[in-house]
């Protein structure tokens, strides 16, 4: 029996899904999310690091895959979408449209961050909400928001925007795509403030929402901050993907 087998036992399987999050981490570690076989799967153990995104050609929201996952044993909630996958076993299948990727997100969107995370901790001064980390039977969401503003900070990028429940602002965006380009765009910030305009905000869209690992930041109690992954603008806008059709 191979070490793979070992690992996977009998719930070895390939099966396809959708990749809803791609987020930046620290170092060269990202953190990849997709839905399939109706429940959400994180590509946690091993980490996903830049050296091998790079050599599967990038990856993106609404992008098809083919992989071998499966559960956790243990984790830490909220984090339940944590899970075990083969390198090996991951392939990329075709991307979808922006406005099929959109619709199949929007169909399981809920209205209101606190309907996916419940009530938050605290708000940090600057109005950033962190939620009680080991609660909580999930730490990714799709939410339906509008009156979405989305603007540099720092050495980052924040989003203001309402849900059906409330207001929020400065929670960070963590989508990888956003956080290359600011990069690229470090001598040229009047030009990214103008593509964050033009292509992310919107009136109404479907957030991918996400909380990080429990953080402890300055004198704040230790809390799983809330950070938005990806903005499928409702209707969708072309060139929020740099080609909206679909690949084979």
């Amino acid at each position: 029996m191979s070490f793979f087998d070992t690992l996977f036992g009998a719930q070895r399987k390939v099966s396809e899904a959708m990749v809803t999050d791609v987020t930046r981490m620290g170092g060269d570690k990202v953190c990849i999310a997709a839905s399939g076989n109706g429940r959400t799967m994180r590509l946690h153990e091993p980490h996903p690091w830049d050296g091998w995104l790079d050599s599967v050609g990038g990856l993106r929201p609404g992008d098809i895959v083919r992989l071998e996952w499966r559960p956790a044993r243990r984790y830490r909630r909220p984090h339940s979408e944590d899970g075990r996958w083969s390198p090996a076993t991951f392939a990329k299948v075709r991307a979808l449209r922006i406005s099929d990727a959109s619709g199949r997100i929007a169909r399981s969107a809920l209205p209101s961050v606190e309907k996916a995370f419940g009530k938050p901790l605290f708000l940090t001064d600057r109005g950033n909400p962190a939620f009680q980390p080991d609660r909580g039977s999930r730490s990714l969401a799709s939410v339906v928001a509008s009156n979405i503003t989305v603007y540099p900070h720092a050495e980052g990028v924040r989003i203001d925007f309402t849900d059906a429940k409330r207001r929020w602002s400065m929670v960070p965006v963590e989508d990888l795509a956003i956080r290359q380009h600011m990069q690229s765009c470090t001598e040229c910030s009047i030009q990214f403030q103008e593509i964050l305009a033009q292509q992310y905000q919107s009136e109404k869209a479907v957030l991918r929402i996400g909380l990080g690992r429990p953080y402890r930041g300055g004198k704040n109690a230790l809390g799983c901050y809330l950070q938005v992954n990806h903005i499928f603008p409702l209707p969708p806008r072309q060139g929020h993907f740099s080609d909206d059709k679909e690949a084979t």
